[in-house]
């Protein structure tokens, strides 16, 4: 059963598998339980069917008052709009961009750092001028040339988000001196679990066709590439993949739904500790499991 959710074959790292709920400018109000297990009487079946309720996160509204006014932002501009406008310009994800911004300054214009970075999005002058801006107090021009700069830190590490806020903060070189891993300086680590863990819920439907499945395929699947369907031999490897990192990207009141296919009782023989919430579909039961972030957190720690 493959049609419970849009169809998504790349790696869980690439950021296709994700998808965010959240306002990241606003201030985190944590609720008690997010995810919540529904039984209903289906009107045209009769039967119970089974569904996973994820609750919206209160909100309240985060005022941030810059140290003094940025230059170009007149009264109908807003730092949002800025940062949507650089962000698809130059494909990069907003969600990503209001999260650095939030954890480097905080939304403030004019922040300083002890280091001479600044800006919104603390860029140091070097870094500034390579991509553009010249004067790193005017917000367009800040937030655009750091948009690029991940933009082009992307390109360096493909399909690894955690490298690319490594070097975001430390420097491509402090990454490649270490051998292409997150430099051990605990400010850098910490950095990089901070703006990773942003998104609320993540939705996945990794291919998880068994290597013996897979070789049964008929001829007209050929014409697809393997990687559309191939998990490995039991066909869970991309599935142990996002449960061992799915914790570097939610926040911690967040959710994790995967469709998982026939996998179910190899997955929970191999995680005995996790309390998967085995959904009901329309089409099928028992091949879509749901977690929250905390049991991921825990899972991560043991």
């Amino acid at each position: 059963m493959r049609v419970c959710f849009n169809r998504c074959t790349c790696l869980f790292l690439l950021g296709s598998c994700l998808m965010a709920a959240k306002d990241l400018a606003a201030a985190e109000v944590v609720p008690a339980r997010r995810l919540t297990s529904v039984v209903r009487v289906d009107a045209h079946s009769g039967r119970l069917v089974r569904s996973v309720v994820v609750a919206p996160k209160p909100l309240s509204a985060k005022v941030v008052t810059p140290d003094a006014p940025a230059s170009n932002l007149g009264p109908d501009a807003s730092v949002h709009q800025i940062v949507e406008d650089a962000a698809r310009r130059n494909e990069v994800d907003p969600l990503l961009v209001h999260s650095v911004i939030q954890v480097e300054s905080n939304y403030k214009a004019n922040a300083v750092s002890p280091k001479g970075a600044q800006g919104l999005m603390q860029l140091i002058p070097s870094t500034a001028r390579r991509f553009g801006a010249k004067n790193s107090f005017d917000v367009k021009e800040n937030v655009e040339a750091g948009v690029k700069y991940l933009k082009y830190l992307n390109s360096l590490y493909p399909n690894d988000l955690r490298l690319t806020l490594a070097a975001y903060n430390a420097g491509e070189g402090a990454v490649m001196k270490y051998g292409y891993r997150i430099p051990p300086y605990s400010e850098t680590q910490e950095y990089v679990r901070r703006i990773s863990r942003r998104y609320d819920l993540i939705l996945a439907n990794p291919p998880y066709v068994g290597a013996e499945a897979l070789a049964a395929f008929p001829p007209e699947y050929a014409a697809e590439p393997a990687i559309a369907h191939a998990g490995g031999t039991d066909g869970l490897d991309l599935v142990r993949r996002i449960l061992a990192e799915a914790a570097d990207h939610l926040s911690p009141t967040g959710a994790l739904v995967v469709e998982i296919g026939q996998g179910r009782n190899v997955l929970e023989q191999q995680f005995p500790h996790l309390p998967f919430l085995w959904l009901e579909t329309a089409e099928s039961d028992g091949e879509v499991f749901a977690l929250e972030a905390a049991a991921l957190h825990n899972n991560e720690r043991g």
